[in-house]
C-alpha cells in the first residue's frame, strides 16, 4: 500500500448509505440491438447494428418503423440476440411471421 506524503488528504467517493435510494438508470444490457430481418433496399438491411437501447434503436429507425412496422419486431436486444435467432429459424412465432412478412415486401 502506497503512503500518502504529509499534508495531503485522500478523498474517497460518497459510497451509498442504507437510507439513500439506488440511482435507476435505464438497463443498456449489452450496448447494442440488431435488426435480424431481411434486406429492404434502401431502407435497412440484415444485421444493422444499433448503439444503445431498445427504445434508442426505435427511435434511430423510426423512418424504416413507420414504412413496415415488422422491423420493430425484428430489432433485437445484444442479450436477446442468441435466442431471437433460434427462434428466427423456427416456424410460428412472431419473429418469423415478421421476418416472412417483410421478406413478401422486398
Amino acid at each position: 500500500m502506497a503512503k500518502l506524503k504529509p499534508g495531503l488528504e485522500l478523498t474517497l467517493p460518497e459510497t451509498a448509505t442504507s437510507n439513500s435510494k439506488p440511482e435507476t438508470t435505464p438497463s443498456r444490457s449489452a450496448g447494442f440491438c440488431c435488426y435480424i430481418g431481411p434486406s429492404i433496399k434502401g431502407v435497412i438491411h440484415t444485421g444493422f447494428v444499433f448503439r444503445g437501447s431498445r427504445k434508442d434503436a426505435f427511435q434511430a429507425a423510426a423512418k424504416a418503423i413507420e414504412q413496415y412496422p415488422a422491423i420493430k419486431t425484428l430489432i433485437v436486444s445484444g442479450n436477446d440476440l442468441p435466442k431471437a435467432l433460434e427462434k428466427l429459424r423456427a416456424r410460428g412465432n412472431v419473429l418469423s411471421v415478421a421476418f416472412q412478412t417483410l421478406s413478401k415486401k422486398r
